[in-house]
């Protein structure tokens, strides 16, 4: 049947993505390892986007959200790989269910006592022989980082905090907020599909639902650092705006936070200009190869994906030029009527055709979307 052997390719890719993406996570690789190993889980995420671009329409939609699953399915086989953020939100949540302000008391304040366990706030004995626990004032130590410093969480990341920790069942302990993160990141893919099937570029929606940053850092690492509300305002070119602005920002302060990029993701699968996850990616080596090789990591990444946005750019603004225009034309004159609509996008049909039948052009609606993202 036509179409069956790219369907069965982009799932086989998204596939072996998910195996990488849970083989990494599983592991015990750290630092520069962990950065190899999410390096490959990038490519791979490249060479599914690309085998779906030759999937029929008709099963894009699923394939993308079937994805999507699985791979945000693979940040809960691990406790969080390269934060301990989210042992600060299972603590805020806490704190606010028994009727505490999280702003009022730092998480060391001898005040709360009675609201700390052995997750937390391990046994003194073990807190020796763990790196990644933080010391305490009184000597004991604790999973929250900077654990004498108050939350600086604004109230609707508190809010969602507290939610978590009245749903989640007993014990579930970092689980629940992967579990939590997991839904909001598909939620988002779903608001993506919905929104870009109006425009016809469903296929865009894979740049956030397969991105490795979503399983890595959206899932199992839960950042929440990112719940915003995006309003498109020019229904031309929806976010656009947002994407360069963001983009712009990342490549100037150069953030050595990789999780910060979620949003540009989620914009670049608005818009559609992917050479900006190359900022994400950047953003993944300054954390994570940052601290060993110094700042010279972190600038020299951040400066490659510059020039990665800068050719992108410049390619882009060839193709609309002069000489992009001929190479089209001559591309499409070479095509027999048949073949053009397979082997020639936007070579189908004359320009003019739709005028000519009398189907009146649809109008684009001007009424604005609001999408919840995760980060």
């Amino acid at each position: 049947m036509p179409g069956v052997r790219p369907l069965v390719s982009t799932a086989l890719s998204v596939a072996v993505l998910a195996a990488a993406s849970a083989t990494l996570l599983a592991g015990d690789a750290e630092g520069g390892d962990f950065l190899l190993g999410y390096a490959g889980c990038w490519a791979l995420f490249g060479a599914a986007v690309v085998a779906l671009r030759r999937t029929p329409d008709r099963a894009v939609a699923p394939l993308v959200l079937a994805g999507a699953v699985v791979l945000a399915a693979t940040g809960l086989v691990a406790a969080p790989r390269t934060s301990t953020d989210s042992y600060r939100y299972a603590w805020d949540g806490r704190v606010q269910a028994a009727g505490v302000s999280p702003y009022d008391h730092a998480p060391a304040d001898p005040a709360l006592v009675a609201l700390r366990d052995g997750w937390l706030f391990p046994d003194p004995g073990a807190c020796a022989d763990a790196p990644d626990l933080a010391p305490l004032p009184d000597g004991g130590c604790t999973r929250i980082n900077r654990p004498t410093a108050h939350t600086l969480y604004p109230p609707v990341a508190e809010a969602w905090f507290l939610l978590v920790h009245g749903l989640a069942p007993a014990d579930s302990r970092h689980r629940a907020h992967q579990t939590g993160a997991g839904v909001l990141s598909l939620a988002v893919t779903g608001l993506l599909l919905t929104v870009l099937r109006r425009r016809g570029a469903q296929r865009r929606a894979a740049l956030w639902a397969w991105c490795p940053a979503v399983p890595v850092e959206a899932v199992n690492n839960a950042h929440v650092d990112v719940l915003a509300v995006w309003w498109r305002g020019d229904p031309e070119r929806p976010w656009r705006g947002a994407l360069l602005t963001a983009g712009a920002a990342f490549l100037l302060l150069t953030p050595g936070y990789s999780w910060y990029a979620l949003l540009l993701v989620a914009l670049v699968a608005l818009d559609g200009r992917a050479e900006w996850l190359a900022v994400a990616l950047a953003g993944a080596v300054a954390y994570l190869a940052g601290p060993a090789l110094g700042q010279g990591a972190t600038t020299g990444a951040y400066a490659a994906a510059a020039g990665v946005v800068t050719a992108a750019a410049g390619v882009r603004r060839w193709r609309r030029g002069p000489r992009g225009a001929r190479r089209r034309r001559g591309r499409h004159a070479r095509c027999r009527p048949a073949e053009r609509r397979r082997a020639c996008p936007g070579a189908a049909r004359p320009p003019d055709q739709t005028r000519a039948s009398g189907a009146a052009p649809k109008e684009t609606s001007k009424r604005s979307h609001q999408m919840l993202t995760l980060g």
